[in-house]
């Protein structure tokens, strides 16, 4: 939304044109047209349940073979590099007990 201000207001996408409460050359506000679609009840009727906000078995199972093969040898053979990466040269330092 922030990047569209630099565009002309009929070439917005985000938020088009007279949506949105605005204020006239007489500071007189100018209702928006989401004021309309609350009215006549329409501005949430087609939202319904989209599922939900986690992944499916199958991608958590190819997640874990992924996680597993990379944290074992062969896969930090593969990739020697991720430690280096996840410490950020940092040392891990071990617990004394």
């Amino acid at each position: 939304m922030s990047e569209e201000q630099s565009y002309a207001p009929r070439e917005r996408r985000y938020c088009v044109p007279r949506l949105v409460d605005r204020e006239g050359d007489d500071h007189v506000v100018i209702p928006g047209a989401w004021r309309g679609l609350v009215e006549n009840n329409t501005l949430y009727q087609n939202i319904r349940k989209l599922g939900r906000n986690s992944g499916t078995a199958a991608a958590k199972a190819e997640r874990d073979i992924l996680r597993d093969y990379f944290v074992s040898p062969a896969g930090y053979q593969q990739a020697p590099w991720q430690l280096d990466a996840i410490l950020r040269n940092r040392e891990i330092v071990g617990n004394e007990n």
